[in-house]
């Protein structure tokens, strides 16, 4: 069992102090200087809660291409506890191209990425923009890969 979320966030520089606090010290671990560093660079960091082990895996959207398209086709969803706070998800497609990104960067080993993306394939079959899929898998070096999963679906 995982105890793992993960979020890409825009850049948010200067509001460090603001995004910290939303923590409370001694129910959370993270790194003040971490969260910089991956600002500016537009790389991951992480935050711990202790108690749980429940770890959040933030990753800071790249300025390229696919991440600007991706995070301007994201939807609007309403949680059930939070009706007047919606939060922004990523596409389908969106989510199978990450996760297909992250796959190669992992030496495609992992098995629990490659059942999570036939999952998002086979539960979202009939309404995946298949073009897009092409277009960006294509386009971020991932075809080969997008290919052998849905001929496996």
């Amino acid at each position: 069992m995982t105890r793992d979320a993960y979020l890409s966030v825009e850049p948010f520089p200067g509001k460090e102090p603001l995004f910290i606090a939303a923590f409370p010290s001694g129910d959370y671990y993270l790194n003040p200087n971490s969260i910089g560093d991956a600002l500016r660079n537009r790389s991951p960091f992480n935050i711990l809660h202790p108690a749980t082990g429940y770890k959040l895996d933030i990753d800071v959207r790249k300025d390229e291409p696919f991440e600007r398209e991706a995070f301007s086709r994201r939807v609007s969803y309403s949680l059930p506890d939070s009706p007047n706070e919606p939060v922004l998800l990523l596409s389908p497609e969106d989510i199978v191209l990450f996760k297909l990104r992250w796959y190669r960067l992992g030496n495609e080993v992992s098995e629990k990425q490659w059942s999570d993306i036939l999952g998002v394939l086979r539960t979202q079959r009939d309404g995946l923009d298949n073009l897009y899929l092409d277009k960006w898998a294509a386009a971020i070096g991932i075809k080969d890969l997008l290919d052998r999963i849905t001929a496996e679906v």
